[in-house]
């Protein structure tokens, strides 16, 4: 919200970009760990930055480092997202830990989460929740009971990785072997069979006039519009094929 810029790096820690310069951030000044592997800011304005090695709040130019010692489920943060209610969702490989008043709580396979590797946690517009595991497939907890969808039910594979809500409202699950929509309760899957340039999925987004655009690991990005397949690949121009992260400036450049 202040307009910096802050860039999580594989093993370099974090920077914060302000003013034409960068200020680096790493496991000594209270990281936890080097490799950045999700950030979140939060209404307050604190930044959250999930690591290899726990999870860290930003707050006054400090860090505050949390590990299995808080509570804290896993020690490595793979993904992070906020709730309505100020709530932090942190997904580890470990289990589903949730943030409320300072307090951890954590969710495994005995609160019936279907696995413990947790890769995306999502929250649509009507603030429910939705988990995508590493094997498990996708799960949503509904009056506090898990419901589960997997290849049983019609998802392209148990293996997760992304997850999108439409204006529409139908919800996108891109995973290791495919790309999957539920709606009214219903998946319909896509593979390379019906368009899909490669079967692992990175990365979804959708841009202001409606398209879905799919990025991949290892065959370019993908644009769906009126259920049709474009492709974009280093033939088009494209800089490499492995596509990990989509964005829409103002003037709508991608």
């Amino acid at each position: 919200r202040t307009g910096r810029l802050w860039i999580g790096t594989f093993n370099g820690g974090l920077s914060c970009h302000e003013e034409g310069q960068f200020t680096c951030y790493r496991a000594e000044d209270g990281l936890g760990s080097s490799g950045v592997l999700d950030i979140l800011e939060d209404k307050q304005g604190d930044l959250w930055v999930g690591t290899w090695n726990g999870l860290a709040r930003f707050r006054d130019g400090k860090f505050t480092a949390f590990s299995t010692a808080d509570g804290l489920k896993g020690q490595s943060v793979w993904t992070l997202c906020a709730a309505s209610g100020g709530d932090i969702w942190i997904g580890t490989g470990s289990g589903l830990n949730r943030l409320h008043d300072g307090r951890f709580r954590s969710f495994t396979l005995r609160d019936g989460l279907p696995n413990n590797v947790v890769r995306k946690v999502y929250v649509d517009r009507d603030g429910e929740l939705w988990i995508g595991t590493i094997g498990g497939g996708l799960c949503h907890f509904q009056d506090g009971k898990p419901v589960n969808y997997t290849t049983r039910e019609g998802l392209a594979d148990n293996k997760v990785r992304t997850i999108h809500q439409d204006r529409h409202g139908s919800l996108w699950i891109g995973t290791w072997g495919g790309l999957s929509r539920l709606r009214d309760g219903r998946l319909t899957s896509y593979t390379k069979r019906d368009g899909l340039p490669h079967d692992f999925v990175e990365v979804l987004f959708e841009d202001r006039e409606g398209s879905l655009w799919i990025g991949t690991h290892g065959g370019g990005l993908a644009r769906l519009r009126d259920g049709k397949f474009s492709i974009y690949t280093t033939k088009e121009g494209l800089v490499d094929n492995l596509a990990k992260c989509v964005f829409e400036s103002r003037d709508g450049s991608l």
